[in-house]
């Protein structure tokens, strides 16, 4: 089979109306992709990451969480491969996890933020050059810094109130949500410092 071949086959599955096939397919790509980086022709596969990328939003959106950890980690093994097959995606890639993390009205597991911070991560570390080329470098910093300003004003608030009524401490899962949210952006802050150079 060629590579472009099996990118036609892979397409077919992700637009597929029926929710088996369309994991199915999902599951395929996952396990697939990683191993194709020695191809020579790996380009073809360029066009799976936006129907990818729609399917992932999906298994998020139905709780599939075990199925979103592996498409990040697929995503992991391409940012490993030489050829840029990635980076015509970056963008994309960028704004689904930036949404994913900040978004206040999703209900995700800590394990499914984590796993989007580290792509993320992993991604400005293998392709920076590619990060600063895009020019995503000053919104995603308005993005986190927005969102950890947001987290820390709430919190303040919340410390307020419960004093102001004469109550102590609050709800502990909750607090512990806001602490990962904020751990989790202020890492991505960190390694963009480092792996970015400051004139971008």
């Amino acid at each position: 089979f060629t590579t472009q071949l099996i990118c036609e086959v892979l397409l077919a599955g992700c637009q597929d109306s029926g929710d088996a096939i369309t994991e199915a397919a999902f599951t395929a790509i996952t396990k697939c992709v990683p191993e194709l980086q020695d191809k020579n022709d790996v380009m073809d596969l360029s066009p799976i990451f936006p129907p990818f990328l729609g399917l992932l939003e999906r298994c998020l959106e139905n709780g599939e969480d075990e199925l979103v950890i592996s498409g990040f980690e697929c995503l992991l093994s391409v940012f490993e491969f030489e050829q840029p097959l990635i980076n015509e995606h970056i963008e994309a890639i960028t704004k689904f996890i930036l949404n994913l993390l900040i978004d206040l009205n999703q209900e995700i597991d800590q394990s499914v933020k984590d796993a989007a911070s580290d792509t993320l991560i992993y991604l400005i570390e293998r392709r920076g050059k590619q990060f600063v080329k895009k020019k995503l470098v000053k919104p995603t910093l308005s993005m986190l810094m927005g969102r950890i300003a947001q987290e820390e004003g709430c919190v303040l608030h919340d410390s307020l109130s419960q004093h102001a009524r004469g109550e102590e401490g609050g709800d502990e899962e909750e607090e512990r949500s806001v602490n990962d949210t904020l751990q989790s952006c202020r890492a991505l802050i960190d390694k963009m410092a480092l792996a970015i150079p400051a004139k971008s």
